[in-house]
């Protein structure tokens, strides 16, 4: 192959990276930037009973610190169902002493679970169980709504044949780079599954801001088909059980949950590396979308790259500024389209530094997807 034919087949592959990623993000992602709430979302008559259901495993600090705000969401009929799932901690004594002044706190204890099912889906299906409601909604125990009308926001969606309600979580802003590229890959990553939602092809959903009816989780079998995953709680049940006409997004400040970040890059690979070991489970049709989104986002930016070195290098000037012509038509894209998603999700990241975060988003894409792909035996806490 001379050098010549090699740049060929490099410009090629760029230019077809390019226009998958601006296919994505104007055909896709603008239509959650430019999202406008159908009149038939509004609010039910009479709002609908709520049970808001939580796994907590050796949460005692965290369940200190947000428990007492979710009890406080004005709503006039919820409950929070607290399933305590085999802690060593002092989570059983704060329980039941929150129980003491709280009627709609139900706990529930999980001492031993069965061998061959994972511990979180087996402490989130006794919670299911022991939820008085129909209407359920989902989050963790280090999670907090924005503000106490986080239950109504995301429960009045539930009209017509909508089941299940898909929403955002933030994660808690604090200095330093490992902070700004979680906010980011969290952003991008409901950008993504929010967006695909509105499509028609919601795929996936985040534990951590989620609703669904319990009459549908008992007729998928709830977590069944892949309870012996790790993972997949959220994902997956979505990913088996979302289609066209029963899935709705929540957006907005009031729909949206706060969560404390990963304060060690480790501890952020551990639970980056759980979560996306579950996607070789997707459906077929959701795993191509996902491939091709993330290929084309790697390739374009390692295809530049390259571009940049050999055409540079050769003083073939006009084909290097083509291709950062074009680099920055991605970004200038990109850029007004999350710009338009900030607003609709409340969100407070900064896009100042977009190329720098989108650059490392794709080493993201190598990295954590190869190890993803091998990983095995994972574990819940």
């Amino acid at each position: 192959m001379t050098i010549d034919l090699f740049k060929i087949i490099l410009i090629t592959s760029f230019g077809i990276s390019i226009v998958v990623q601006l296919y994505y993000i104007f055909f896709v992602f603008s239509r959650l930037a430019f999202f406008k709430k159908n009149t038939t979302d509004l609010p039910l008559p009479t709002p609908q009973s709520v049970s808001v259901v939580v796994a907590a495993h050796n949460e005692e600090k965290n369940l200190k610190q947000f428990l007492p705000l979710l009890l406080s969401q004005q709503y006039p009929d919820f409950e929070v169902v607290v399933v305590n799932d085999r802690s060593v901690d002092g989570t059983y004594d704060y329980l039941n002493e929150l129980k003491d002044r709280h009627s709609n706190l139900k706990v529930v204890i999980v001492e031993r679970k069965p061998d061959h099912v994972n511990g979180k889906k087996f402490a989130l299906t006794m919670g299911i169980k022991a939820a008085k409601n129909d209407t359920l909604l989902f989050t963790d125990a280090d999670c907090v709504p924005e503000n106490e009308h986080w239950i109504s926001a995301v429960s009045q969606h539930f009209v017509g044949k909508k089941q299940i309600i898909l929403g955002y979580s933030q994660y808690q802003k604090k200095d330093g780079l490992l902070n700004a590229f979680i906010r980011f890959e969290t952003f991008y990553t409901a950008i993504q599954y929010l967006s695909l939602a509105l499509g028609g092809k919601a795929y996936m959903g985040v534990g951590r801001n989620l609703a669904y009816q319990k009459k549908l989780f008992f007729e998928q079998n709830g977590f069944f088909k892949h309870l012996v995953v790790m993972g997949g709680d959220d994902d997956l049940f979505v990913n088996n059980a979302a289609t066209a006409d029963n899935t709705a997004i929540a957006v907005g400040k009031d729909s949206k949950t706060l969560s404390i970040a990963k304060a060690s890059w480790q501890a952020w690979f551990r639970q980056k590396k759980r979560h996306l070991s579950v996607g070789k489970f997707y459906k077929t049709p959701d795993k191509w979308r996902l491939g091709v989104l993330s290929v084309s986002h790697l390739w374009c930016w390692l295809s530049s790259l390259l571009i940049g070195c050999f055409c540079y290098c050769d003083t073939e000037i006009t084909i290097f500024c083509t291709i950062v012509g074009l680099m920055l038509l991605r970004w200038v894209a990109l850029w007004v389209v999350m710009y338009h998603v900030k607003k609709k999700l409340a969100e407070e990241l900064s896009l100042i530094f977009l190329p720098f975060l989108d650059f490392l988003y794709s080493i993201y894409y190598l990295v954590i997807g190869l190890v993803a792909i091998r990983s095995k035996n994972m574990k819940w806490q």
